[in-house]
């Protein structure tokens, strides 16, 4: 198996186990889970209304890319996706802090996201 389609599974596995762990729909909120395999973006987010205000984000964005790295853009849960992407196989120096700038990237590595 090539390093891109591990890489797919490994995510893919990791956001389904995180939306099979939550709830589907809770006082009003519903949780869903885009799997763009063409992209490679593969997203957790919820939509639906509390207390009267529209909630829409993305709780957990994940990106693919063709050369094989792959991107966290996003994790807003108390789970540490990255460290359990990691920890399934996807190697450190393929494994990008996306919401870091560039600079700060270049200087540090995933295993200080898992700090």
């Amino acid at each position: 198996m090539d390093k891109v389609t591990k890489y797919r599974n490994i995510i893919k596995t990791a956001l389904q186990d995180v939306y099979d762990f939550a709830p589907k729909e809770q006082d009003g909120i519903t949780n869903h889970y885009v799997k763009d395999d063409e992209s490679g973006h593969y997203i957790l987010y919820q939509t639906g209304h509390r207390n009267h205000k529209w909630i829409y984000g993305a709780f957990i964005h994940v990106q693919l890319k063709e050369n094989g790295e792959v991107w966290l853009y996003h994790d807003g849960t108390n789970l540490k996706i990255g460290d359990e992407i990691i920890s399934k196989g996807v190697d450190e120096d393929d494994f990008v802090i996306g919401w870091q700038d560039p600079d700060t990237r270049a200087a540090v590595k995933a295993a200080n996201y898992r700090a």
